[in-house]
């Protein structure tokens, strides 16, 4: 029972303690906090911090936020490494920072939610819609 409690405890507190990184990526990147964590749920339905998913050309997606590998060049510049992209907040940060990115490039639009998902150059715009979609429900709390 004692373990049970403790394992209630921790996990009330890591939610509680990414509460916060939402809030402050936000706040930081000029992003909406629900888009943001819309965007998690979509990206990682469990919130599951450790989740790390292999695509068929080998890029890694990461983290409750599912960052791709394909940023971690950039991200060496300011001293993150695959390793630290797993820590909850960084990971946040960086999704907020991949969103902001985006809306630097189409604006405050749903393209640049697109664009989280596809990179913001690709051309993709069927698979832009569909994940929008899947944000938009998460957003607004809509069951699939």
């Amino acid at each position: 029972m004692k373990k049970l409690l403790a394992f209630a405890i921790l996990a009330s507190v890591s939610l509680q303690s990414w509460g916060y990184c939402f809030k402050e990526a936000a706040k930081r990147y000029s992003v909406d906090e629900s888009l943001l964590r819309a965007i998690a749920k979509t990206e990682n339905a469990s919130f599951d911090p450790n989740l790390v998913r292999t695509s068929k050309e080998g890029w890694e997606f990461m983290g409750l936020m599912m960052v791709s590998s394909i940023w971690l060049p950039e991200l060496k510049k300011f001293g993150i490494d695959r390793e630290r992209l797993l820590e909850p907040c960084v990971n946040v940060n960086v999704g907020a920072w991949v969103l902001a990115d985006g809306m630097y490039k189409y604006g405050r639009t749903w393209k640049a939610v697109g664009a989280y998902n596809t990179g913001k150059y690709s051309k993709d715009d069927d698979a832009q819609i569909r994940y929008i979609n899947k944000v938009w429900k998460n957003l607004h709390g809509v069951n699939r």
